[in-house]
């Protein structure tokens, strides 16, 4: 399913930009906010893709699951970081996780500190 955005130009020039910025740029575009802006655009168009597609039930219930199971894997990964951080001491570590899952993870570490008996300083880096 997403091969097929691929034949759209403007997805192609979505993949186009991410690929030459992190030629130039490396880990500062991935850790960019540029970076970030550039997923969500690929994301929105591919919503936008799926509500015009001849198969769109499908591919749509295709597509919702596979970003479910991406929420529900972010999920259990700040739930295992916070599991071994109530029962081990440490002075720091380092969570290195793919430029697409960004935003989205710095958004529920927040939320989930919030909620916690104990308090994990994160930093977040980003250029």
């Amino acid at each position: 399913m997403f091969e097929s955005f691929g034949k759209y130009e403007i997805y192609k020039e979505f993949n186009d930009e991410q690929s030459r910025s992190v030629q130039l740029d490396g880990f500062n575009h991935l850790n960019s906010n540029k970076c970030s802006d550039i997923f969500f655009e690929m994301k929105k168009f591919e919503k936008h893709v799926l509500q015009y597609h001849p198969q769109k039930e499908i591919l749509s219930h295709i597509y919702n699951i596979f970003h479910e199971e991406q929420y529900e894997r972010e999920n259990q990964m700040i739930k295992k970081i916070f599991d071994y951080s109530a029962k081990n001491e440490f002075v720091n570590a380092a969570f290195i996780i793919g430029a697409a899952h960004r935003k989205s993870l710095e958004k529920k570490i927040i939320e989930f500190n919030v909620n916690q008996p104990y308090y994990i300083n994160w930093n977040f880096y980003s250029c």
